[in-house]
């Protein structure tokens, strides 16, 4: 079967827009959505407690509210997205996966704020109208999530849901078998890493 990897990325590319979030305006909170960081989860908690969903970009007096964001190390956060791109493992031809790959990863560095909002870096989720990143009071590793609902003043736990296997153990193996393509990914996320590092410390 033949396969156009730029066609197959296009279909699967669809316009979000930033500015995603959930607000309580009772308690003045609010909670930046990054998808594949656990949001599944957050989201259904805090729906369960008066959140609804809400524009930052269009509502810039929610800048003022408390704001709590989970983080995720970009690497990892780009393997548990193989759902999304599992597309590409559906050849058996190693080439044309590798071209897909790449013709993947540069829409993504050339596209800016015009992806699906899966593949959006976490430093355009977080930022405003003038490209600046959000105040953000609480930043949170994804492995310790558990503290999201204290942040918010919530009792109820956090349930994990919506957890990717299957796809992720195939591209580990992928960019293990390809290392030139994983420093690809960690370049195209590099200002991510930055982010990361700066809010939890470590070396880029």
């Amino acid at each position: 079967m033949e396969y156009n990897s730029q066609a197959a990325f296009e279909f699967k590319m669809r316009f979000r827009p930033r500015g995603h979030c959930y607000v309580n305006h009772e308690k003045k909170q609010m909670f930046v959505s990054i998808p594949k960081t656990g949001s599944t989860s957050s989201n259904e908690l805090l729906r369960k407690h008066g959140f609804i969903i809400a524009d930052y970009l269009t509502h810039p007096e929610l800048h003022s509210y408390y704001t709590a964001v989970v983080l995720r190390d970009p690497y990892q956060r780009f393997l548990s997205l193989s759902k999304k791109y599992r597309y590409i493992f559906r050849s058996d031809d190693l080439s044309t996966r590798r071209e897909m790959m790449i013709n993947l990863l540069t829409s993504i560095q050339v596209s800016g704020k015009k992806l699906d909002m899966h593949y959006c870096k976490a430093v355009i989720l977080l930022s405003d109208k003038n490209r600046d990143i959000i105040p953000v009071n609480k930043y949170i590793k994804l492995e310790n999530i558990h503290e999201l609902p204290c942040a918010f003043g919530i009792e109820e736990p956090i349930k994990h849901l919506n957890q990717n296997i299957k796809f992720k153990k195939i591209a580990i193996q992928f960019f293990d078998e390809n290392k030139d393509l994983k420093e690809m990914v960690v370049d195209t996320y590099k200002e991510d890493k930055i982010l990361y590092n700066s809010v939890f410390g470590g070396s880029f």
